[in-house]
């Protein structure tokens, strides 16, 4: 927010430079990101003087081009050549000396140089209205009254406005500070405190009104007294909308904006003086002389000043008009239909208090972010609505011409009472953590506006202005005391004691996650970190259930409109960043978190925390040996089985899973709870991000591994062997389509006691010795007994038992 030195003088007078206003402004908690000086006409004229044309002929060398000798009051003549076709001998114009750099309205810098325009030399230039930065006009030099002496700075003809701006940044409780008005308050309170003297605060919304003429009164029906608990309004009437005057167009200049009219710069003026949105109405265009404040069914379309169609929901509150048809949505963004243009000459002026929490839902949900809305969003003092519209209406009148052609209407059936608080003053000082005298938090209080209504020993009752809507509890009156006490007033101890709870869960939990990133980093992994937010567009073909997506109204980028719900499409978003910059070989992991819809109405929507894997390109650097495509794939399962057994997360199982987002894809379950999932991402999605390589990924269920990780076990101790194993190696044919996982659940559902590893070591394909849709399988099997030496009968009947097994459930047969 924009808040001009010149304005707050409207309220209070200023005798500090502006460096130390944005201290005290800092220091009262609004914090001053910068803080500049401004002058209406971009550097100040510095270098233009007043000059007289003494002389004017054609330039020898060109027709359209003048040699022209003026007085600049140095003693001497000066050469200019001047391209403008009105200048003429006997003028008194403006001209910018050599070193001058001027901007024009766009504030593009031109430097004057002396120097040679077509054989003659130059020393200065006679200047146009846009040169100057006064208008866009460049029919011709500007020729001012010959009365301005040669030589006279140019600041003696055009007046130049300066002011310092501050560019403050207000936290979202400061609801009473985003007006002139509110920082004023502020000043005053401090300097009233911190000097013990009077600041001089000014009254406002106490002037002379214009005489009234009742004869438009339009009538005000208020149907959600709820959403809007106060509307105020009156009608002007015989208005000229036209240009505003320069000193109003300047001070709007100055703090950022735009003017436009002089009736809509009325409504900016106020607004950002004293904190009161406004809007005014052509009242000829207000059917049946009558306004309603209302909602209107879901879907009615209203079309805003943008010219941008709206579909209505059922909770936006809409002024209407005596047939409910939509003028303007409450608080936020006026109507095409009934807004001011340069024929109306007659007005409604509104000035309401609109209930905040509906006018921020409003806003968003038709990402329509005014100022008007951002001051009703924070809370609006809603005791002011009739002093605002005195102020505007009656500068309206000076401004525009015209008459009130109404009363005051105000419909405020349930007036706002200022919130009382009991505040304890020991608390007071606890909290501060400074011994201070009861009289001065008296003081503070009492130039903070807020009274004290009764006191009881320590404890006193105070009432909260009303525009002070965020203070609602003695710690918000503690806050407010300590502003105006002044945080740099609390000593600092020489030393600070402070007690760290750490939670065991939380430190376990937080050790998993470093120690896996640790191990991943180890192994040539780059933790990135995805955006939760996405754009719904690249969640086209995902198989995902639009109902369970969790979609935002993104009013700081439209695009990016939902929640993401996996971590493999923010992780292409990054495959795809690091190609285009030549970069082929990736190995990323992130963790995260995904979001769903939950069927759960106390929790409608659930984060689930992730860790994604991504393997991009090449394992390792090119290499005559490593040619295996599939080399992604083993590297990636091997990696995750290396994770598991660091997790001892107990045995695991893996299972073929369909997924639409992979070619093929593995899930892998721990005690029957799946825990991730790997596999070949579809080369179709890939080109959705431009991706030239084959792409794996795992994503792990966190939750899940966390789970398993910290549920108790006992240690466990494995004493060496004492009797040797025995290796024996199989080798039989199944179908083609037979997975080698299928294999390994049938060995391990058989549960022989010595039977302690069995791996795959061959396999082997060969239409002519083993048939077509065939293949070989080799086996190594291990058996161990830690009591006696086994004997071969013991390991024939294994062996049968293993054969019989196969042969049954995988239909094999022995090579």
């Amino acid at each position: 927010m924009n808040i001009s030195y010149n304005l707050l003088q409207n309220f209070l007078p200023l005798s500090e430079e502006p460096e130390a206003l944005a201290e005290t402004l800092t220091n009262l908690g609004l914090a001053v990101d910068a803080y500049a000086p401004y002058e209406s006409i971009k550097g100040g004229l510095a270098g233009v003087v007043v000059g007289k044309v003494v002389e004017c002929i054609r330039h020898p060398n060109a027709d359209r081009l003048s040699l022209t000798r003026v007085d600049l009051g140095t003693g001497a003549l000066h050469q200019i050549v001047c391209g403008a076709s009105n200048v003429a001998a006997g003028q008194t114009v403006l001209v910018a000396t050599p070193g001058t750099k001027l901007y024009n309205t766009k504030g593009e810098p031109l430097e004057i140089r002396k120097g040679k325009i077509r054989g003659e030399t130059s020393d200065g230039m006679i200047c146009a209205a846009d040169e100057l930065g006064l208008s866009d006009d460049h029919s011709g030099i500007m020729v001012i009254p010959d009365h301005h002496p040669a030589g006279a700075p140019a600041t003696d003809v055009i007046s130049v406005y300066r002011d310092t701006v501050f560019e403050i940044d207000l936290t979202p409780n400061r609801s009473d500070a985003t007006s002139h008005l509110g920082v004023a308050k502020d000043l005053a309170a401090y300097f009233a405190v911190q000097t013990g003297k009077d600041p001089g605060f000014k009254a406002w919304g106490d002037g002379p009104l214009p005489e009234l003429h009742l004869e438009k009164p339009v009538r005000v029906i208020v149907e959600d007294p709820v959403r809007c608990p106060r509307y105020s309004g009156i009608s002007l009437s015989g208005v000229t909308i036209r240009e505003s005057p320069d000193w109003l167009k300047e001070r709007l200049n100055a703090i950022g904006v735009r003017p436009i009219s002089n009736v809509v710069d009325v409504t900016n003026w106020i607004l950002h003086l004293y904190g009161q949105p406004l809007h005014a109405f052509d009242l000829d265009k207000i059917g049946g002389g009558m306004v309603r404040i209302k909602t209107l069914p879901r879907g009615t379309k209203f079309v805003s000043l943008d010219a941008v169609e709206r579909s209505l929901h059922e909770d936006d509150l809409m002024i209407c008009d005596a047939d409910s048809q939509p003028l303007c949505i409450a608080g936020v963004f006026g109507g095409i239909g009934s807004g001011i243009s340069a024929d109306t000459k007659n007005i409604f002026l509104e000035s309401a208090h609109f209930s905040a929490s509906s006018v921020r839902r409003t806003s968003m949900r038709h990402v329509l972010r005014t100022d008007a809305a951002t001051r009703f969003e924070k809370g609006t003092d809603p005791n002011i609505t009739i002093k605002a519209l005195r102020e505007a209406a009656r500068l309206i009148v000076e401004l525009a011409g015209g008459y009130l052609s109404s009363d005051f209407v105000d419909v405020y059936e349930r007036p706002i009472e200022p919130v009382q608080v009991e505040l304890s003053l020991n608390k007071v000082r606890s909290v501060i953590g400074q011994e201070i005298p009861d009289a001065r938090i008296k003081k503070i209080l009492d130039a903070l506006d807020m009274p004290v209504l009764g006191e009881h020993g320590d404890r006193l009752r105070i009432a909260v202005p009303t525009n002070k809507s965020d203070v609602k509890r003695d710690i918000d009156v503690i806050e407010e005391i300590l502003r105006i006490h002044g945080f740099n007033a609390v000593p600092m101890p020489a030393k600070m004691e402070v007690s760290f709870a750490i939670s065991s869960d939380a430190s376990r939990k937080e050790k998993l996650r470093e120690g896996t990133a640790a191990f991943l980093s180890s192994l040539g992994f780059h933790e990135i970190m995805g955006m939760s937010l996405m754009e719904s567009r690249i969640l086209s073909g995902s198989g995902l259930d639009a109902k369970d997506l969790v979609l935002v109204n993104n009013t700081s980028n439209i695009n990016l409109d939902v929640m993401r719900p996996d971590m493999l499409r923010s992780g292409l978003q990054s495959i795809q960043y690091n190609q285009s910059r030549q970069q082929g070989m990736l190995k990323f992991y992130e963790f995260g978190f995904t979001y769903h819809r939950s069927p759960d109405a106390k929790w409608p929507f659930r984060e689930t925390p992730s860790l994604a894997v991504f393997i991009y390109g090449p394992v390792d650097q090119e290499h005559w040996d490593l040619k295996d495509a599939r080399q992604g794939f083993f590297f990636l399962k091997g990696l995750i089985h290396q994770l598991l057994a660091k997790w001892q997360l107990g045995t695991s199982r893996e299972n073929d899973l369909d997924h639409p987002d992979f070619e093929f894809a593995r899930e892998i379950s721990i005690e029957g709870t799946p825990v991730a999932v790997y596999g070949k991402v579809q080369e179709s999605l890939g080109k959705v991000f431009d991706l030239r390589a084959d792409l794996y990924y795992a994503f792990f269920h966190w939750d899940k591994i966390w789970e398993g990780f910290n549920r108790p076990r006992p240690e466990k101790v494995q004493i060496p062997g004492k009797y040797p194993s025995v290796r024996r190696d199989l080798a039989f044919v199944v179908d083609k389509a037979m997975a080698w996982q299928q294999i390994r659940g049938v060995l391990e559902d058989l549960k022989i006691p010595d039977l302690v590893h069995f791996d795959l070591f061959d396999m082997f394909e060969n239409v002519d010795r083993i048939g077509p849709g065939k293949k070989s399988l080799a086996i190594s099997l291990i058996f161990e007994n830690p009591n006696q030496t086994l004997r071969d009968a013991d390991l024939e009947r294994s062996m049968n038992l293993i054969l019989q097994a196969l042969i049954q459930k995988t239909r094999a047969s022995v090579r």
